[in-house]
Formats: C-alpha cells, structure tokens, sequence
C-alpha cells in the first residue's frame, strides 16, 4: 500500500507543491541559492528530446520560434540527456526600456565540436540536432541559427577543431563563446551530470552559457595570426634548447645530422620572428599596441609580441579582470578561524612567464619598479611574493596605457 503522505501535495493558492519531509532540506538550500521550489526537478530524461529544430522556414508561420518567450517558459526545467537536472531559477530583473528583448529571453545555443560532427542543443527549449563539421554543415548550420537569432552560441575549445566555426561565426557576425572546457565539465558535475556524451555535452554548454556570464572579447583575425605564430615560435625555442644541450653528449656518427637541425632550427626561428614583425607592422592596432608597450623600459620586442599575442583583451577588460585572466591576481583562502596566505592560481601561463621575464628585467633597468620591489621586500615581504606584486603591477600598468593610448612616463614627485 502506498502512503498518501509521501506524495507532494498542491498548496492552495500558488499551487507551490508541499514536499515530503525527507526532501524539505532541499528545498531550502535552494531557497538560499534564490532558486524556486518549483523549479525542483528530479525527473531521468531520456535520451531522445522534443525535436522542432531547425527552425522552420519564413513561411510556416505556426511553426515558428518565438522571440520572446514567457515568465512561466523560461522557469522551465532544462532537460538533459540521461541526465538528472535541476532547473534554474528566474533571471534578475534588468532596468531595460518598454519593448527592449532581455537577452536571457532570446535562445542560447551550445555546440559540441567533433572532428567529424557538431552536435546542437538550444535553451530554453531542449531542441537539437547535428550537423556534418565540414564545410557545407557549417554552412547550413549557420543558416539555421540567422533564423533562430540566439543571444549565445557557446561552444568548448576541442584543440583546433573548433576554429573552423568560430571562424564561420565570426564571419556570419553572430554572437560567439568560446568557453573552458574544464569549467563546463565541473558546472555538470555540480550539477549532478555525471554521463559524458556528445549531446549530453552540447547541453551542458548551453546552461554553463546561460548561468555563468562572462565577458565576450571578440577575437579578431589579425590577432589570432599573431597568436599562432607566437606558439610555433615557442615550439622551435623549446627545440633549440634542446639540441644545444645535446650538442656536447653527441657522437660522431651522427654530429653531422644535428649541427644540419641545430642549423635549421636556428634558421626556422630568424624566419618566425620576421613574419612576426610583419603581422605586427601590417595591422595598425598591433603597431600602435607595440609601441606602448615597448616603451616601458626593460621591455622588449620579443617579451612585447609576446604579451600581445597570449593576452588580445588588453585594454578592453578592467585591470582586475586582466590580472585574474593571466594568473597574477592573488585569491583569498579563508574560512571560519583559518586565514591561510593568499596565492595566484590559473590563468594563461604564457603571459605570465613572459611576465616574469618583465618583471626580472624591470629590477635591472626599470628604477621606478626597482623602488616598488625594494620597498616591498623591506617590508618584510618574500622575495617571489614581491616579484608576483611587480609582476602585477606591470599588467596593471600595461592595461591602463593600452585603454587609454598613453605612452610610458615615470611618475614625478611632487617638490
């Protein structure tokens, strides 16, 4: 026999269903995390979804997807694959004028990137589908979403194989997100979303889109060309700091054959930096870029092109922002009675060796961060906790020069 008492019973008047005692607590960290009762949604969904995408063509006007959708569509649980799924709250109110579209009432598209497939999931909704990854699935895929009009396409960096439609994206000038894919695998986690699978992962995409915002840069051709060159130019560094320190443990057999790569090498890296100093000259926004940061004295062209093209957002983002997007920002770590010391985690590492360099070179022929370095360590600072406040202080610096187009000038004392 089945007790009554265990099934939620509807609460008159907002029919807000009652839970039994065992789940209360439930809903009571999720009044905390300011989420709707309602909302719970403790459901196994299948695999197969509601279907309706691609959107319909102009002329099946029954069929198509509204614009705006309504309060109580967008409370609506999102549905995942096999996938046990909590529904997220309400979106806060914005101060927008009368007959403005809220951008969290127009659909967010994540994508899965295969080397063979792109998989589609859209929210609210749970509509997807697949395309081919070559050119003519993209082509048609980017038809499709011009007639959804999403607020988001959001997908994961896959190693390169995502660069094809995020060019194509780019070009069909719709808004673009290229998200972590270790934040997207640990937002389903805490989600409880423990299956991988492609649709599973196109899902997820969409609701880390629609729940963590984020800053959009977009990127521009110009500076991915930089950044890809800047990459082989470390592949070729790290291979002749191999082969000269196998030069003197070389026999004679084969001495011949490594002076001929040592040589290569070396002429492989005199080509790189000369097209890098093309790309640079050709675009006027790296030029001008190139010029303020190389007059910071200590720095040069190398470490200059180098911050360049591991950091394009310089200037676009607050300072705050910029140093956490690297790795130098320092992170709290308390709780309760415990007030452990403050530590720099994650970021671009790229940046933020090439900023060590800056930092090291700084202490040499830069008196003004000479006297910020001195000042701290006599203060009873560490020596690389110091550094680690130069360095921050350098990307601080650089961001405020690039914003605002202004060369560097030592600080003058007043008299």
């Amino acid at each position: 026999m089945i007790d009554d008492r265990s099934r939620p019973r509807p609460c008159q008047p907002c029919d807000v269903p009652v839970l039994p005692a065992g789940a209360r607590h439930v809903a009571v960290l999720h009044r905390a995390a300011n989420l709707d009762p309602r909302l719970l949604d403790e459901a196994v969904h299948n695999e197969s979804g509601p279907g309706g995408w691609p959107p319909p063509g102009p002329g099946d006007r029954e069929a198509e997807i509204p614009a705006v959708q309504t309060t109580r569509e967008r409370m609506a649980p999102i549905a995942l694959p096999q996938a046990r799924t909590v529904a997220w709250a309400k979106s806060p109110p914005t101060s927008l004028g009368k007959g403005e579209i809220m951008p969290q009432d127009r659909p967010i598209v994540g994508i899965d990137v295969s080397k063979d497939r792109l998989d589609v999931h859209i929210v609210p909704g749970d509509r997807r589908c697949s395309r081919p990854n070559t050119v003519e699935g993209r082509r048609a895929l980017i038809a499709d979403l011009r007639r959804l009009a999403p607020a988001q396409i959001a997908f994961e960096a896959t190693g390169g194989y995502e660069q094809p439609l995020c060019d194509a994206l780019l070009a069909a000038g719709l808004p673009m997100r290229r998200c972590n894919a270790l934040q997207v695998r640990r937002f389903g986690q805490a989600c409880g979303t423990l299956a991988k699978d492609d649709p599973i992962d196109a899902a997820l995409i969409a609701r880390f889109a629609g729940t963590v915002s984020a800053e959009i840069v977009p990127p521009r051709p110009e500076d991915r060309r930089l950044a890809e060159l800047e990459s082989y130019r470390r592949d070729i560094v790290r291979c002749l700091t191999r082969l000269k320190a196998q030069r003197d443990r070389v026999s004679g057999a084969v001495r011949d054959l490594h002076q001929r790569r040592l040589k290569q090498a070396e002429a492989d890296l005199r080509e790189i930096d000369a097209r890098i100093r093309q790309v640079v000259r050709a675009d006027a926004r790296l030029a001008r870029r190139h010029d303020l940061i190389s007059s910071i004295p200590g720095i040069g062209t190398t470490l200059t092109t180098t911050l360049l093209a591991c950091v394009p957002e310089w200037g676009a983002i607050s300072s705050r922002k910029i140093t956490a997007l690297i790795g130098v920002a320092p992170y709290l770590d308390r709780s309760g009675r415990t007030d452990n010391r403050r530590h720099i985690k994650a970021g671009r590492r790229h940046a933020r060796s090439a900023l060590y360099m800056a930092a090291l070179c700084a202490l040499r022929y830069n008196p003004v961060w000479k006297a910020f370095y001195d000042g701290l360590v006599r203060n009873g600072k560490p020596g690389k906790v110091a550094l680690t406040a130069l360095m921050r202080k350098i990307a601080i610096t650089i961001n405020i020069m690039i914003a605002k187009e202004i060369p560097w000038a030592p600080p003058t004392r007043p008299a």
